[in-house]
């Protein structure tokens, strides 16, 4: 998603969200184990970019702008997102609770997306009704994405580059 034009942080981000969801139905619909851990790989690399702008550029400007509990929780649940990603990408594909750590992950990216993209009280409509500089935070994450590409470091095992 590097070289695609977003409205503001806002269109990039709901992107990510639509790229694994991508990702997700992908690894349901994948049997073989090398396969399923490629996408699992991807699927955490994405993630874990995507969780890594959010924390260091979209929550920040949102400090004294939307409720401080809504962000503390969002970092708490991400935390533990960031956890199972590690596990994950940490155990063999073959492994019985391979599966289930994903499905895990899973339930954490609905949940996620749901706290983000809330229709009245998610983040994302917190967001536009403090009138945050989008366009300028679309920049910045931007930015921040193509260095965390090409300093790699994400899914260190997988195939080849996510398409982002």
């Amino acid at each position: 998603m590097t070289d695609l034009h977003f409205a503001d942080a806002i269109a990039l981000l709901k992107a990510d969200h639509r790229h694994l969801d991508d990702l997700i139905g992908e690894f349901a619909r994948s049997r073989w184990p090398m396969r399923r851990q490629s996408v699992a790989d991807q699927l955490c690399t994405l993630l874990s970019i995507h969780l890594t702008l959010e924390e260091e550029i979209f929550f920040p400007a949102l400090r004294g702008r939307v409720a401080e509990d809504m962000l503390e929780t969002l970092r708490v649940q991400d935390d533990g997102t960031r956890s199972l990603i590690r596990q994950i990408e940490a155990m063999n594909p073959r492994d019985e609770a391979y599966g289930l750590k994903v499905k895990a992950l899973v339930d954490k990216i609905r949940r996620h997306i749901l706290l983000r993209e809330g229709f009245v009280h998610g983040l994302f409509a917190c967001c536009r009704r403090a009138g945050v500089d989008l366009v300028t935070l679309r920049d910045a994450m931007n930015e921040r994405r193509r260095i965390l590409l090409s300093q790699g470091g994400f899914a260190a095992r997988s195939h080849g580059a996510v398409a982002m």
